[in-house]
């Protein structure tokens, strides 16, 4: 790893995709991680309980920004080891955010994937037209630096997945099974500890998939563009082994020998889908009349394409909010197909009150 300039936390010059939260917009983030919530995809929908109806799902604010902010050394690749999220309140059509990014903290760790790495922590605040909180997001950014990456083979056992027929019905079966709560009420007194989310299924990852979350939250440059950002020094790319042209590594995404440069064994996803999808976990069980305070979520291992994923949630503990609420803490986790975890973490949902407490 090169060396750097000692650590200084501030503020961080940063992009933004969508600055606005347009029912395109909306709906195509939800459409590119499988949610099919009609309070996320529906422009008309509308909650007939008097809940939030079509807004933003939670995890939108990704594409206003990912919180992968490029702030380390130009021969290191930004990996995305998790991100905790505070929501203040939903995003509603129309409205338009700003954001302020921070470099919190910057510390060196070993790593299995690619050894010596710099860890730095971002923190991306969005706001609404009034300056006001909408959601904070902290993330772990990890900066690999790839022949590091390539030397580690952490993945030099690897091998891809292939289904038989019978795993193809199990998943499509999931998907029929997938239940979205919406209008009816889930109260916090029918909410007992140790009780299981209805769990939702995400795969077989296709590259199509791949394109659209990408075209959701981070459009890649144009070549003119990578070319130029290369040859200023200003974005860091490879001789790809096929063409013998520049390559940026985020074809990793989709490209298999793209993805080995950077120590990936095959074109995996960005990470933040899972966490988006974690959310949708989530949302789909608490209904309209819920809402999503916290989401912590930490990726464990990368989601190579062609892998599924089983998101899975268990009721950890409650507590009283207020006398119009009840505070439910909820245990995440992702598997794949291979029976390995490949994302956790913990949120924290408010939930209605059935009755007010008796003085």
């Amino acid at each position: 790893m090169s060396t750097t300039a000692p650590f200084q936390a501030g503020l961080l010059p940063h992009t933004v995709h969508n600055r606005e939260a347009s029912s395109i917009a909306m709906r195509f983030f939800a459409r590119s991680i499988g949610d099919r919530n009609p309070r996320h995809v529906i422009e008309s929908y509308r909650s007939p309980t008097g809940g939030v109806g079509f807004s933003a799902h939670p995890c939108w604010l990704y594409s206003v920004q990912d919180t992968v902010i490029a702030a380390g050394p130009i021969d290191t690749c930004p990996v995305i080891a998790g991100t905790r999220w505070r929501f203040v309140r939903p995003v509603l059509a129309g409205e338009k955010i700003f954001t302020v990014a921070r470099l919190d903290d910057e510390r060196e760790k070993q790593t299995r994937f690619g050894g010596a790495s710099l860890f730095q922590t971002i923190t991306v605040t969005y706001l609404d037209a009034r300056s006001t909180e909408v959601a904070t997001a902290t993330s772990t950014i990890v900066r690999v630096t790839p022949a590091a990456a390539r030397a580690a083979g952490k993945y030099k056992d690897w091998k891809r997945w292939r289904y038989s027929h019978e795993q193809l019905d199990d998943i499509e079966r999931a998907y029929d099974a997938e239940r979205v709560r919406g209008a009816e009420p889930l109260y916090w007194e029918d909410v007992t500890s140790g009780s299981e989310l209805p769990a939702i299924v995400r795969g077989p990852l296709s590259s199509e998939e791949i394109v659209l979350f990408v075209g959701a939250t981070r459009p890649i440059p144009g070549m003119a563009a990578f070319t130029r950002a290369v040859a200023e020094g200003r974005e860091q790319g490879f001789i790809h082994p096929r063409t013998g042209a520049f390559e940026s590594y985020m074809a990793g995404l989709i490209d298999d020998e793209s993805a080995r440069q950077l120590g990936f064994p095959a074109a995996h996803d960005y990470g933040i889908d899972r966490i988006s999808q974690s959310a949708s976990l989530i949302v789909n069980w608490i209904g309209d009349a819920g809402r999503l305070l916290t989401l912590e979520s930490r990726l464990l291992e990368a989601n190579m394409l062609g892998d599924t994923t089983w998101f899975t949630g268990r009721v950890t503990s409650k507590r009283v909010g207020s006398d119009a609420s009840g505070l439910v803490d909820i245990a995440t986790t992702g598997t794949n197909q291979r029976g390995e975890i490949t994302v956790h973490g913990r949120a924290t949902v408010a939930l209605p009150r059935r009755s007010p407490p008796l003085p």
